[in-house]
């Protein structure tokens, strides 16, 4: 299957298909030369595989000790 099929049947963006694929983390996962271009070619198989932890980003849970080291004195600490 082709990066825009397997980002549509595992329901992640294609952007993160890619970045998946470039990171060598989709198992079987080959790039084919087709042409001028070049295309995944990517296996059934792969679609159970399991998915990467997030490093970070949006929802990350704030430890509060590691605000308050860094507070300015005299600065409101959310609690």
């Amino acid at each position: 299957m082709t990066a825009v099929e397997f980002s549509r049947r595992m329901g992640i963006t294609y952007e993160t298909a890619l970045k998946w694929l470039n990171q060598g983390i989709v198992p079987g996962a080959a790039l084919k030369d087709r042409g001028r271009e070049q295309i995944w070619d990517i296996p059934d198989a792969a679609l159970q595989m399991e998915r990467p932890k997030r490093k970070g980003g949006f929802g990350v849970m704030w430890d509060k000790r590691s605000v308050a080291s860094n507070a300015s004195p005299g600065k409101d600490v959310p609690e």
